[in-house]
């Protein structure tokens, strides 16, 4: 008797299960215009893990060529794609622009972006956009211990010289199953994860951003972590070959500041600090320059950082003088 019992509450239960997952399928297909078939793992890309926006511009023309690689700062978050700071410079320097950006994209999955289409595209230059939690991104121990960076999606990571693809929370390959495949549990894990950022912005929680903030380099993962993306910045550095990089922050506390400044000189690649002390500037003369409740940039963001890269780019020449003439 108790063992019937048991199996009609084992097949309630799986009842119950599958009409909460049609219902949300149902729900996302009529409110959210997303496919009821569709999986989390329909929006991902096989080897970068999820995917970006693209745009690959005109690759016949003799106009100078410049491809922007980063990550939601160079996806935009819904700012008009003619305002981006990329279409500044291209207005600037009257150049043609190739751009890849990829929200919450960390370095490995930038590489793996100018590994697939440098060949295609032929530039003359690579600008690479690079943020603070890049250092996060790239380490498992550090995303999995973060809850304001961490993107909560399958990326891949570069562990022991061999890509890896991991779920940035425990227990990793079982979340990373089942939210491959139910979109219930991945809305209920997500809502979770999202609860517990709100428990730690309150201060009942404990975030790994606090211990690179405190100790930066003697923090033995944020060390690690910067020996990650050094080594990967060197492999974007062997893949783009003669062509030449520049690398700007958006944004970064100094800890991070540092390590950056370091692995780029390390990498004999040209670094453009200026942009985010020139937000914050404007800031503080009473500018907005942040989308609302958000850290990016609006479209008047974009022009002070797309004016400021101009003005490198042609101080530093690297043949654009040449279309400028």
């Amino acid at each position: 008797m108790k063992i019937s019992r048991i199996v009609f509450l084992c097949w309630w239960l799986i009842f119950l299960f599958l009409l909460s997952e049609i219902s949300v399928r149902i729900y996302y297909r009529f409110f959210r215009d997303a496919s009821f078939t569709k999986s989390v793992w329909d929006f991902y890309d096989k080897e970068l893990g999820w995917k970006g926006k693209v745009f690959l511009g005109d690759r016949l023309t003799a106009k100078y060529n410049i491809f922007f690689i980063g990550d939601s700062f160079t996806e935009g978050c819904g700012v008009d794609e003619e305002k981006m700071y990329y279409n500044v410079i291209a207005s600037n320097l009257d150049a043609e622009i190739c751009v890849y950006g990829g929200p919450g994209y960390g370095t490995l999955q930038e590489y793996m972006v100018l590994d697939r289409y440098i060949d295609e595209i032929k530039p003359n230059l690579i600008v690479l956009q690079v943020c603070s939690n890049d250092f996060i991104n790239n380490l498992w121990e550090l995303e999995s211990a973060s809850f304001y960076n961490n993107d909560l999606m399958i990326r891949p990571y570069f562990i022991n010289g061999k890509v890896v693809y991991l779920f940035p929370k425990f227990p990793s390959k079982l979340r990373m199953t089942l939210f491959s495949h139910s979109r219930l549990l991945y809305l209920l894990g997500y809502s979770i994860d999202k609860f517990l950022v709100d428990l730690c912005k309150r201060g009942f929680l404990h975030s790994v951003e606090t211990d690179i903030y405190k100790k930066g380099i003697n923090f033995k993962n944020f060390k690690k972590a910067t020996i990650v993306t050094n080594v990967l910045i060197a492999r974007i550095k062997e893949r783009a070959g003669q062509v030449p990089i520049v690398a700007f922050t958006v944004n970064g506390h100094y800890r991070h500041l540092q390590q950056f400044r370091k692995i780029f000189r390390e990498n004999s690649i040209e670094f453009i600090e200026e942009v985010p002390e020139a937000i914050r500037q404007g800031q503080r003369n009473g500018l907005k320059l942040t989308l609302d409740n958000d850290t990016h940039w609006n479209e008047t963001g974009h022009k002070v950082c797309g004016e400021i890269l101009s003005e490198k780019l042609k101080q530093k020449g690297y043949g654009i003088d040449k279309i400028l003439n």
